[in-house]
């Protein structure tokens, strides 16, 4: 954290984006389903509990490979603050 507060900020920053996007989707993602009474409420926090940790999983191996392949597309040199710009932006 020291060393390079810029990639701090650059995390932190992106896991706020997560968890506020966390926060709308689930409730929108199961609104339906309840309203309509095709599942019961606590089926479906159940269903979006399950289906939401897959997805911050699967995410995840797939950021790493997707950070890999930016990093050997572009040459960032020396300048580890064009490195962490890019990588974000290519997360948001």
């Amino acid at each position: 954290m020291v060393a390079n507060p810029f990639l701090f900020i650059a995390v932190m920053l992106t896991l706020g984006v997560i968890l506020v996007n966390g926060w709308t989707d689930a409730p929108n993602a199961i609104a339906t389903c309840v309203v309509t009474r095709c599942m019961s409420p606590r089926a479906a926090i159940l269903m979006a509990a399950v289906f939401n940790f897959l997805g911050v999983f699967v995410m995840t191996l797939i950021n790493a490979t997707v950070a890999e392949t930016i990093t050997k597309m572009v040459d960032f040199g020396s300048n580890p603050d064009l490195a962490i710009i890019s990588l974000s932006a290519a997360f948001d």
